[in-house]
């Protein structure tokens, strides 16, 4: 082989090394894009099902603040019904206490009056 020829031969090679390490870089572009496209894909629908999941979630808890709220709102009603009855039976008390306190005052005097009458020291 003359040298011209070898010359020619590694041009040759050199071209079909270039062609194939092109076609190799592209290959890997390409699968390094699906890849990424793929796992692009995984991640999305991953965010997609904890939102949803989030959502459902969501509603759960404001069905349940709603239900708190209700019974919150019913208890403090019961609690002010049972505050109003107790204020009312400690007045009823006290206004009984006052009778009894009166009456207890007037049977001391009638005993006065009457221990006066027959005659006994009072």
């Amino acid at each position: 082989m003359d040298k011209e020829t070898l010359e020619a031969f590694k041009g040759i090679v050199k071209e079909a090394i270039k062609e194939e390490t092109q076609a190799l870089e592209a290959a890997m572009k390409d699968q390094l894009e699906l890849a990424m496209q793929a796992q692009l894909e995984d991640v999305t629908g991953v965010i997609r099902d904890m939102g949803i999941m989030m959502d459902a979630r969501m509603g759960t808890l404001q069905e349940e603040v709603h239900m708190l709220t209700t019974e919150v709102h019913a208890v403090k009603q019961t609690v002010e019904r049972i505050d109003e009855r107790t204020q009312n039976q400690v007045e009823a008390l006290y206004e009984e206490l006052r009778v009894t306190q009166r009456n207890v005052k007037e049977i001391q005097f009638d005993v006065v009056r009457i221990k006066t009458h027959i005659g006994m020291p009072a």
